[in-house]
């Protein structure tokens, strides 16, 4: 005879998985009251807000004529109030903050200038002041008179013309306009460090802005005996039409530099070992003390004239005058 009734186990397990459910959608349920309470709280209890302003950048440089937001290029800005506040003291430091940037340690004899890689390929001739190709190998070590740097990665030949594969770094030039502020600033250190900057702006007549930026700056290397660096710039600029259509930059800039170069300590690489030889000393100078220098002397004269015809319409014509010399001995 076939039983088609339930046994009494089925009936068991079935009452158990019942209280099992029950009890599951109580404790939903009391989590749920709980969350509600302490999101009713928390909602009722805080009444800090948090509020943040920023000025947009709209606009990376003048070949550049969408905003940033716009522009389909990943480009990254580090302007003059976050080079101050880090106190970046070189080109180096600034860019060792940016993505996709390594440096050369002088392989292949190339240790004169700035040797740097962006995403693998040599940057030498990617370097441009104010959207100008830069291709001079030296030392552009202080940015005292940079209003910001920006990194453009990947391939903008459009923007900066032939050769630009990985990228372009933009060196911005602190300009003329009327702010009418000041500022000086003294910094003192071990290993002789000592740096002196001062950033007037000014409109001096009706329409007629002057800037001045002047750098003081030496230092030793810790713990070494012989090297150091000593630089000295300045960079006065003048712009007319300060509020017209028509407007005239012209400006000027000079950065000399005398060095002790800086080497490393005797190192040995080998099948067997590697590293710094034995006996050799951390602060000993191991080249010719009295021989080795490092001069570098950089000057450029500069004249920028716009013509503002609409919000739409703009002519820019950029002129430069620029010679650099670099005197080594190592």
């Amino acid at each position: 005879m076939k039983n088609s009734g339930i046994t009494s186990s089925a009936k068991s397990a079935l009452h158990l998985a019942a209280l099992l459910g029950v009890s599951t959608l109580a404790m939903g349920a009391e989590a749920h009251a709980q969350g509600t309470v302490q999101a009713q709280a928390l909602a009722t209890t805080s009444s800090d807000t948090v509020t943040v302003q920023a000025d947009r950048l709209d606009r990376e440089g003048p070949k550049y004529v969408a905003p940033l937001l716009d522009t389909p290029q990943t480009i990254t800005v580090v302007p003059r109030e976050v080079i101050e506040q880090q106190n970046l003291l070189n080109l180096r430091d600034v860019l060792q903050t940016l993505p996709g940037i390594t440096f050369g340690a002088g392989e292949g004899g190339g240790g004169y200038g700035d040797s740097i890689n962006l995403r693998g390929f040599s940057a030498s001739n990617d370097v441009t002041i104010d959207g100008v190709r830069d291709s001079a190998q030296y030392n552009r070590s202080d940015p005292f008179n940079l209003d910001q740097i920006s990194l453009s990665n990947g391939a903008s030949s459009v923007y900066n013309g032939a050769g630009s594969i990985a990228g372009n770094i933009n060196l911005v030039s602190k300009a003329p306009t009327g702010a009418g502020r000041s500022a000086f600033s003294v910094g003192a250190g071990t290993d002789a460090y000592g740096r002196l900057t001062l950033d007037t702006d000014q409109e001096v007549v009706n329409g007629v802005a002057l800037r001045i930026n002047v750098m003081m700056h030496q230092n030793d290397v810790p713990q070494r005996d012989v090297e150091q660096f000593q630089r000295f710039g300045f960079a006065p600029s003048v712009k007319f039409g300060l509020d017209g259509d028509t407007q005239f930059t012209l400006s000027y800039f000079h950065q000399s530099e005398e060095n002790t170069p800086q080497y490393g300590v005797p190192y040995a690489l080998n099948a067997f070992s590697s590293g710094p030889l034995v006996g050799y000393d951390r602060s000993g100078y191991y080249g010719y003390e009295n021989l080795d220098t490092q001069e570098i002397e950089v000057d450029y004269v500069t004249g920028v004239l716009e013509h503002t015809f609409s919000d739409t319409l703009k002519v820019r014509n950029l002129t430069r005058a620029q010679t650099v010399s670099q005197y080594t001995i190592t």
